[in-house]
């Protein structure tokens, strides 16, 4: 059984599912694929207030990079549509910082909730090591990392949003998708 990592390239990253994306790896059943991974945002570093621009991985095309960053995709020789894939997550392992947004994004829930005027910003330092997180205010809490999206296209043509969640993946936020 080999080893392989996806990099953080162009070629590697989009923001969207599509059965039409070539693979950007093909292995066998049984390897080991090491991810690196930007957050869902395509940050390329750490940001500390909601007013200061933040540095995103470029080039990204509009309808294709509009969701969260996901590298990919990874085809199994001899996998075939309609059979059961069966992944096993070894370890996610954080990287040196991250950040919680609460309100002032333009979607459906914050517009229910009425919170698009009103943000708040946590900006974490992470410690993988002790897997804690640390905020502006001093807070530290203990880091229990999980996938936030995964999953496979659906069968139908075109591009597809990273959210909402649905029976192939797709943006689960699911505390559940832990390494083990």
């Amino acid at each position: 059984m080999a080893l392989h990592t996806v990099e953080l390239t162009r070629k590697n990253l989009h923001g969207s599912f599509s059965r039409e994306y070539e693979p950007v790896l093909t292995i066998e059943s049984g390897d080991t694929v090491h991810f690196r991974t930007f957050d869902a945002g395509w940050h390329l570093a750490p940001f500390f207030s909601n007013e200061e621009e933040r540095r995103k991985f470029e080039p990204r095309i509009k309808e294709r990079d509009d969701g969260h960053a996901l590298c990919g995709p990874v085809a199994i020789r001899g996998a075939q549509p309609g059979m059961t894939l069966e992944v096993h997550v070894n370890a996610i392992r954080p990287g040196a910082w991250g950040w919680t947004i609460g309100g002032c994004i333009q979607s459906q829930l914050n517009k229910r909730l009425g919170l698009l005027e009103e943000c708040e910003l946590l900006t974490w330092t992470l410690d993988a090591d002790a897997m804690t997180g640390r905020d502006q205010y001093g807070h530290t809490v203990a880091l229990h990392p999980f996938m936030g999206v995964m999953g496979m296209p659906p069968d139908e043509a075109g591009i597809h949003p990273t959210s909402p969640p649905r029976f192939c993946g797709g943006n689960m936020d699911c505390k559940e998708l832990v390494a083990g």
